[in-house]
């Protein structure tokens, strides 16, 4: 390890970014404020967002006229002291063997959306995990039964949103999305008209759903996806729950924002359609400005997070909203002593809950004061930086007080060859004949 205890640390973050629908190339919140808390305590930051790199986050193949070599002489040349990936989201495997210092993955989504699964195991003197809580630290070790669990710290959850003092014109908010990724099965199914097939496959979904962490043992002839039949389910699942949940608030004066695939939604429920708006939502800046705007935000059900939550919870309870989420003994643990928080075990129940908040805006003030005291004592990156350090042995915050601190820019590294061909390519695409530009496609991807 090339990093002194008494020197800042050189951080090479790499991550897969969930925005993928704007032309602009922008990272998710969670990981924005991470690096933004870094930089702000000293740290030299090299970030990849690797969509600019990989055509997928799982196949992890990499996009053509990138110039590898280069790439790889840029990392090794960076010479990081400590690699953080989300999803063991990398452009290359070789970011890994043209360094030599640890790797902290985090789960971002789960197992099933790693890239690279081989590496953990082939540089498993390296990997070290973020333990968020019990059901990602027992998730990974059903995936990966070799990992010892003293490859763990606790780091729990952390936050770089504020509370902004604006007027609070909005009801009820949803950031983020409906997981509607299972296209290719239900198409697969009107395609086959098989309803043996069907039956056999929803025999076993039914039994899943008692375990969602279980096997769907079916056969499905030339079914192709990208994700394993277990995460399709969990979508199935997960799919239906936001929808309804979303459905019993859509009167109740409901914003979303978040992924454009919601409109989707507006098939089965104009009123969700309705509440949608299309202003772009994805920074900090403007995710914190969004939920301090709103009376309630939601954390809507994830079929696989019983007992976790995701990373936006901490990001509302830092705001002047109050949030509204599904019970867990997880975010019922995390707020032991501050507050007793309202939480749903279905749509309706959701539904008396917000009209109820909405009602009592005393009561919204209180939650929301505890919610933030809870987040200044426990989910601040700074403090969460001290527990990588003694894990780590490397220094990642300055013993001078914040003001002092002169944040270093994120580097970002891009395919900017890729990206000039691929403008290129839309701006002929109307001259050319359908040959030349399946001749062409061929010859990219």
């Amino acid at each position: 390890m090339n990093c002194e205890i008494n020197n800042m640390a050189k951080i090479l973050f790499s991550a897969f970014s969930n925005v993928t629908w704007t032309p602009e190339k922008h990272l998710d919140s969670f990981v924005e404020g991470f690096i933004r808390s870094l930089a702000r305590s000293g740290n030299e930051v090299l970030n990849i967002r690797t969509n600019d790199f990989v055509k997928h986050p799982i196949t992890s193949k990499l996009i053509p006229f990138i110039d590898k070599a280069e790439l790889q002489k840029k990392i090794k040349d960076f010479n990081p002291d400590l690699i953080i990936t989300f999803n063991n989201s990398f452009p290359f495997e070789e970011v890994v063997s043209e360094t030599n210092c640890p790797i902290a993955l985090y789960v971002a989504d789960g197992p099933d959306f790693f890239a690279f699964k081989d590496l953990i195991s082939k540089y498993a003197d390296r990997y070290h995990f973020f333990k968020m809580n019990e059901n990602i630290y027992n998730t990974l070790l059903r995936s990966f039964p070799n990992i010892n669990p003293d490859r763990f710290f606790d780091f729990g959850y952390a936050t770089d949103f504020n509370a902004r003092e604006v007027e609070q014109n909005i009801n009820i908010s949803f950031l983020g999305s409906i997981p509607n990724y299972t296209h290719q099965l239900v198409h697969y199914f009107q395609r086959k008209k098989s309803n043996a097939l069907k039956d056999d496959f929803f025999k076993e979904f039914n039994n899943f759903k008692n375990d969602v962490f279980s096997k769907i043992n079916v056969d499905l002839p030339d079914f192709h996806d990208h994700m394993r039949i277990e995460t399709l389910a969990v979508f199935l699942i997960t799919t239906k729950d936001r929808f309804f949940t979303l459905s019993a608030l859509s009167d109740l004066g409901l914003v979303i924002k978040g992924y454009e695939t919601i409109c989707e939604a507006g098939m089965y429920n104009y009123e969700l359609l309705n509440s949608y708006v299309f202003d772009l939502c994805v920074s900090i800046d403007q995710s914190e400005n969004f939920y301090n705007q709103s009376k309630i935000s939601m954390n809507l059900p994830n079929a696989r997070a019983t007992d976790g939550f995701s990373w936006r919870v901490p990001d509302i309870l830092s705001s002047n909203s109050v949030l509204l989420s599904p019970r867990t003994n997880e975010l019922k643990k995390l707020m032991e002593g501050y507050i007793d928080l309202p939480m749903y075990e279905s749509p309706s129940e959701a539904r008396e809950i917000a009209q109820k908040l909405l009602k009592d805006p005393v009561w919204r003030k209180d939650i929301s004061l505890a919610s933030q005291q809870m987040i200044r004592d426990k989910c601040k990156f700074e403090d969460k930086f001290k527990v990588m350090e003694d894990h780590f042995n490397i220094n990642l915050t300055r013993n001078t007080t914040a003001a002092e601190v002169k944040e270093l820019p994120v580097v970002n590294i891009a395919g900017l060859k890729y990206d000039s061909i691929s403008k290129l390519r839309k701006y002929i695409a109307p001259y050319l004949s359908p040959e030349l530009k399946m001749l062409i496609k061929r010859f990219i991807h």
